[in-house]
């Protein structure tokens, strides 16, 4: 037995607006990847793993972000 749900958005938007609603959509993802990245690794870091090993992988998951965000002005 296989249920399958899909989900469909459709977003409508003029297209002068659409390199702005483009540029929104991906800051909200840098910034849901900003938190929910660093959070994930403190949920499965093992209890003994080296404090400077899960520090570097978060300042790496949060280089990473800065360096594909989009976030330049275009002024």
């Amino acid at each position: 037995m296989a249920i399958e749900k899909a989900v469909k958005v459709e977003i409508a938007a003029a297209p002068r607006q659409l390199v702005s609603l483009l540029r929104m959509v991906a800051c909200v993802l840098v910034v849901i990847g900003a938190i929910a990245g660093p959070a994930l690794t403190f949920v499965v870091v093992p209890g003994g793993f080296p404090v400077w090993a899960t520090t570097t992988t978060i300042i790496g998951q949060l280089a990473v972000l800065a360096l594909v965000a989009p976030l330049r002005s275009s002024h």
